[in-house]
């Protein structure tokens, strides 16, 4: 069969249990989370951005991985719960393996520009949405 890491080198990864996603915070050093559901009119929106930010970010690298973690998928509400997550969307960005910072909401430019300061290390020249 598949090994259960085979997925670790795709841009986008979806987890559904906690033990998917401490694998894969445990590969990663620094990973960039999702927390969606199916009800979240929000979510709908922002999931193609982050999914193309996935896509963009990881190219040439596998050392920054994105989650999408559906709450109302399998086990994916415990994952919310022990991160204290009750809103989405939700972005929660974790470095080694630990939570580094938290936001509940971001324009997409955001969400770019704080991927790039938090795990690139670079400064973004500028932080405003266009949309």
């Amino acid at each position: 069969g598949i090994p259960s890491t085979a997925t670790i080198a795709a841009p986008l990864h979806v987890s559904t249990n906690q033990a998917s996603f401490r694998s894969i915070l445990a590969s990663h050093r620094a990973v960039v989370v999702f927390f969606t559901s199916a009800t979240c009119g929000p979510c709908k929106m922002i999931a193609p951005v982050f999914e193309q930010i996935a896509r963009d970010k990881t190219k040439g690298e596998g050392k920054t991985a994105f989650v999408k973690v559906d709450l109302d998928v399998g086990g994916s509400g415990a994952i919310a719960r022990e991160y204290g997550v009750r809103v989405t969307p939700t972005f929660l960005l974790f470095l080694d393996g630990k939570r580094a910072r938290f936001a509940s909401c971001f324009a997409p430019r955001l969400l770019t520009c704080y991927i790039e300061t938090r795990v690139k290390g670079r400064q973004c020249s500028r932080i405003e949405d266009s949309s």
